[in-house]
């Protein structure tokens, strides 16, 4: 489905997050394109802290010396499929962000697929209480897509997020790939 066709509820403010540069481009066109008011796009990389971290970019130098987006990004260098190329982007804490900008009255409904840096930004949620804002969710793990010392670090914490989303009982848990929900 085109990007433009899932935000057309007027309903509802949609908050995107993208730091990959070249992705950040094409949706900010479609925005403007598609006249689409109740979004707002920021340039970040949602983090469980703030800074500046290169991310793995998957792309590929075409003909004329430029690049050719392949697929997706990560702010690790394990995952597979991902080229060489890296891009210093900036990262904001997601805890933080959330509870300076959201309210804990609003219903929100978080969308995360954030290539292995959900086993960060998760954790500090939990532990620093943005969690209890969030009303419903969707989480696409991506443990197994890791190899090396990223997917043991990856695995131990994704037993504990199992653990703490099988006994979740104030967050109504619409989708949770790459991880089984008892």
């Amino acid at each position: 489905m085109p990007f433009y066709k899932c935000h057309k509820d007027k309903d509802w403010y949609y908050y995107l997050f993208e730091p990959n540069p070249l992705s950040f481009k094409e949706i900010a066109k479609q925005i403007k394109e598609y006249n689409i008011p109740n979004l707002t796009l920021l340039e970040y990389a949602a983090w469980h802290e703030e800074c500046r971290r290169e991310m793995w970019l998957s792309i590929r130098k075409n003909r004329n010396g430029g690049y050719k987006k392949r697929g997706g990004a990560s702010l690790f260098s394990g995952k597979r499929l991902l080229g060489k190329v890296r891009e210093a982007v900036d990262c904001i804490d997601f805890d933080k962000w959330v509870k300076k900008n959201l309210s804990k009255e609003d219903y929100i409904h978080l969308r995360m697929d954030i290539e292995g840096a959900e086993y960060y930004v998760l954790p500090k949620m939990i532990k620093g209480g943005s969690m209890d804002y969030i009303s419903s969710l969707s989480i696409e793990f991506h443990a197994y897509k890791f190899k090396g010392e990223n997917r043991k670090i990856f695995n131990l914490i994704h037993k504990e997020l199992k653990e703490y989303f099988s006994n979740c009982k104030n967050i109504e848990i619409l989708k949770l790939q790459g991880i089984e929900k008892n």
